[in-house]
């Protein structure tokens, strides 16, 4: 499984194409390798691993361009972590990584901003490697922010003032 999101935000309805970017338009790619987990033989890139967080069988790459190859990101610049789990005939991928990082080539993740992304799935099993793959388009997701604790003390004003005015009529009426 692997997922691609533009290392910088465009502005817009730009993207970088949704099979690995383009020349002018890189793509932070995050990839978790299913016979890495099952093995155990994850290890770090400089021991001739697959990159990757000691332990993690997710590799933080970069790619500008279906045609060139990944350019796996230097161990320390490796922040993502994954797990996998085989369950009813399906995997079930987690990965994980903190919102902004030091890495001018990683993709910063800010609250309030939708962040395109894209999907592809590999089937070992069917003979899947490379760019022969499932693609998905274009998908985004939003960061939402944390309410503000202003809006809720507004919502609590105004229910006791509406309160307020209801007892007030009542009482009236009754006179």
């Amino acid at each position: 499984i692997a997922i691609l999101f533009p290392v910088k935000t465009l502005e817009g309805t730009e993207k970088p194409h949704f099979v690995r970017g383009d020349s002018s338009k890189g793509v932070n790619l995050w990839v978790w390798k299913s016979d890495l987990q099952e093995e155990g033989k994850v290890t770090p890139f400089e021991k001739g691993g697959s990159g990757g967080i000691q332990g993690s069988p997710v590799e933080d790459s970069n790619v500008n361009g279906f045609q060139k190859p990944f350019t796996p990101q230097p161990q320390e610049g490796q922040q993502i972590k994954g797990t996998g789990v085989w369950k009813d005939g399906a995997w079930k991928i987690v990965m994980v990584r903190p919102l902004t990082t030091f890495d001018k080539n990683d993709i910063q993740f800010e609250k309030g901003k939708f962040i395109p992304f894209v999907l592809n799935a590999w089937d070992g099993s069917n003979g899947e490697h490379g760019l022969a793959m499932s693609v998905s388009s274009w998908n985004y997701i939003l960061l939402e922010t944390s309410t503000p604790p202003h809006v809720y003390l507004y919502a609590f004003l105004s229910m006791a003032v509406v309160g307020g005015v209801e007892v007030w009529l009542v009482r009236k009426n009754n006179r």
